[in-house]
């Protein structure tokens, strides 16, 4: 511990209660007039807290007392979280023991409940599984894995899912990648990469997206912890589509190669994705990424921490700023080696691996600032460490805050970090959320040493910690409200299980203000302008949608965050979403015709607006929304005859016409021109089977029982 004793001058010694020095192990103290003002200050080093020097604030002859930089925590409100024993139909747990896995939140079935897929290593077995769970409404949930129409979800671990609307028909599709083996080798792990498209006509089954089955790479994440959002999902271009970025290595197919990858697929309205070549990211993996709009200018960034071959120390971090036409501009962050007791290293670079980052207003000053959690290269408050005598700093397990300036200087460069007394993690996750509604995002951490915890943040700055109770490294960890109560609960993954958390305060979060003044332009190019204004509290976040009917059966709705049109909730976790931190915003190049928009205000507290809503026609007919129709180019119908299934359709298109159990199985397909009656034999008899017709980015099924 550290003590300040004020010397009387009769001989005796009096503690000094008003200045608080850290506990340090290993320590020392060194006095040092440092500003040339006649009145010395002095410096502490040691175990468990940075170099830290302490100015001498009063004049000479008042006596010494010292500021020191690192205030204690305050007060606040904590809330009480129960554990759900039995949330699976309330008989069962979720998979205990789920390792180098993770969660993904999404309302697929538009009940307004969000449910999850689940994903990792089952300890008990050592083999990967993938699970789907319906959100029953009820506070429990049903294991709905074979709601999957052809091959069941590839069982992967060390892997990503994301939940997102790559067509813009508004039902969640998903896009799940990893390894369905797990080695200490590289290059003889299985890896896999596939899309499903929800399909509502046949009660939101989700339908493996065959045509691009070939499209992305089978990816993995090399580490097991800390994996669980190296897929990020972003319009990254404003054209109202949603684009996929990985954070990833790839195993070449002869698993004699690997890779490290960080590139965008782009959407090609809702047809396919296609690989963005020059776009200024640098390949690397094994951190983390995250959009958000740092700096307010309505596109969005990327916020990465990551290792990369052929560079010193391998470890980088920081953030590519999006230059909007494409592509984008590196800004590495940089920490000061004097600052760390390195003083001959000068400003060096630092990154992680196992770990999450994350964008969070965290002084809530309406800027963006980061959160870089996992293993890496600088200097810790506490944990283990190994050094690197090439790179000459230490292996540390890292929760660090980086502070934006108001001035939206955070473009890399050496940057403020903040003491905040939340404790190192690696293979972790992060998360963010106004827990007690006390106007300032909490974090959320879990993983290895000091993690799995929420930390309150109070007014200055400083965190109170509150254990989660158990371990969840080489996990994930999301915050939702999975019951519709209004308040904010936790699931997390990793060792010790899959653990939701049921928020159990009083508290009632209050709902934000739905935006006032939105306005909506458009010009001849397709580019819309949507403008509104802004909330006095500088920490809401909006989100918008545009939408346009297509046909008398289909839509095409754009927005940024997949949200219920008619009630705001959002059908995706609140935690790491791409939204706006402007009170503007422009998409560019959409189809023309008659659009019904909206922006909605979305709190740090989770709870969200209704959307304020206007209509405007948008000029011009290139853009590539068109394509979004989904109805058949003709009549389709499947029926009984005796003992087998007649299809019969008008449909004089290239067609491929499949059969399914209904579990999912396929037990029969034909493509080609298929005018006219089509009879298929041989089927189980007393069966039920679903008969699906797609043409192009259109389909339709139907059931039929025998």
């Amino acid at each position: 511990y550290g003590v300040y004793y004020n010397n009387e001058g009769n001989g005796t010694f009096t503690k000094a209660e008003t200045i608080i020095l850290p506990q340090v192990k290993k320590g020392m103290v060194s006095l040092v007039d440092i500003d040339n003002d006649n009145d010395l200050d002095f410096v502490v080093v040691g175990d468990y807290v940075k170099p830290t020097l302490y100015k001498n604030k009063y004049p000479e002859g008042a006596g010494i007392v010292v500021l020191p930089p690192f205030p204690e925590p305050e007060e606040v409100a904590l809330v009480e979280f129960s554990e759900v024993e039995a949330p699976v139909n309330g008989t069962a747990a979720f998979p205990i023991n789920l390792t180098a896995g993770g969660a993904a939140w999404g309302d697929y079935d538009n009940d307004g409940n969000l449910d999850v897929l689940i994903w990792g290593v089952y300890e008990s077995d050592g083999a990967p599984l993938t699970r789907l769970y319906r959100n029953n409404g009820n506070g429990t949930f049903t294991d709905k894995s074979n709601d999957v129409l052809g091959p069941s979800f590839p069982k992967i671990a060390k892997g990503a899912a994301a939940w997102f609307d790559y067509n813009n028909d508004g039902n969640l599709d998903l896009i799940v990648s990893g390894a369905k083996n797990i080695s200490s080798e590289p290059t003889q792990q299985e890896t896999v990469t596939k899309l499903y498209t929800n399909d509502p006509l046949v009660g939101n089954m989700l339908i493996e997206e065959v045509t691009m089955q070939n499209l992305f790479p089978p990816f993995d994440f090399e580490k097991t912890g800390g994996t669980a959002r190296n897929i990020a999902i972003a319009d990254y271009d404003n054209d109202g589509w949603q684009d996929i970025l990985f954070c990833s290595r790839h195993t070449d197919v002869d698993f004699d190669a690997t890779e490290r990858r960080f590139e965008i697929y782009r959407n090609k309205a809702g047809t396919t994705f296609e690989l963005q070549p020059n776009t200024g990211l640098v390949a690397g993996n094994g951190g983390g990424v995250a959009w958000g709009d740092f700096n307010k200018d309505g596109y969005q960034d990327i916020l990465f921490s990551s290792y990369r071959d052929n560079v010193e120390g391998g470890y980088r971090s920081g953030v590519f700023v999006n230059n909007g036409n494409g592509t984008f501009t590196e800004k590495l962050f940089y920490l000061n080696g004097e600052d760390y007791g390195h003083p001959d290293d000068g400003q060096r670079p630092f990154g992680t691996e196992t770990g999450e980052v994350t964008w969070v207003d965290v002084n809530a000053d309406g800027y963006l600032d980061a959160i870089i959690t996992g293993s890496g290269n600088m200097y810790k408050f506490s944990g283990d460490f190994r050094t690197y005598p090439e790179w000459g700093w230490e292996w540390w397990k890292t929760a660090l805050f980086l502070y934006n300036p108001a001035n939206n200087a955070f473009d890399g460069g050496l940057l403020q970090e903040m003491f905040t007394r939340i404790g190192g993690t690696c293979e972790s996750g992060v998360t963010w959320a106004d827990l007690n509604d006390d106007g300032l995002p909490d974090v959320i951490t879990s993983g290895q040493h000091e993690g799995n915890a929420v930390n309150y943040n109070t007014s200055n700055g400083v965190f109170n910690r509150q254990g989660l109770g158990k371990n969840f490294q080489q996990g994930s960890i999301t915050v939702i409200d999975y019951n519709k109560d209004g308040k904010l609960d936790i699931l997390a993954t990793g060792q010790e299980g899959v653990a939701l958390f049921r928020n159990e305060s009083s508290i009632t979060p209050a709902t934000p203000a739905v935006p006032g003044g939105l306005t909506a332009t458009s010009n001849a190019d397709g580019e819309l302008t949507l403008s509104w204004t802004a909330a006095s509290d500088p920490t809401v976040r909006y989100n918008i949608f545009a939408k346009k009917a297509v046909s008398a059966y289909s839509s095409l709705i754009i927005g940024l965050v997949p949200a219920d049109e008619a009630t705001g909730a959002l059908k995706v976790s609140y935690d790491h979403l791409a939204l706006l931190s402007a009170s503007s915003y422009a998409l560019k190049g959409i189809a023309g015709g008659e659009y019904t928009v909206g922006v909605q205000a979305v709190s740090i507290n989770g709870k969200t607006s209704a959307f304020a809503t206007t209509t405007v026609t948008v000029g011009g007919s290139s853009g590539e929304g068109t394509s979004v129709d989904k109805t058949l180019p003709g009549s389709f119908a499947a029926y009984r005859s005796g003992d087998n299934i007649v299809v019969s359709t008008d449909i004089t298109d290239m067609a491929e016409l499949t059969v399914y159990s209904i579990t999912g199985a396929k037990v029969w397909s034909k493509t080609g021109a298929l005018a006219g009656v089509t009879e298929i034999s041989g089927l189980q008899q007393g069966a039920v089977y679903l008969v699906a017709i797609r043409v192009g980015g259109s389909i339709e099924v139907r059931k039929v029982a025998l």
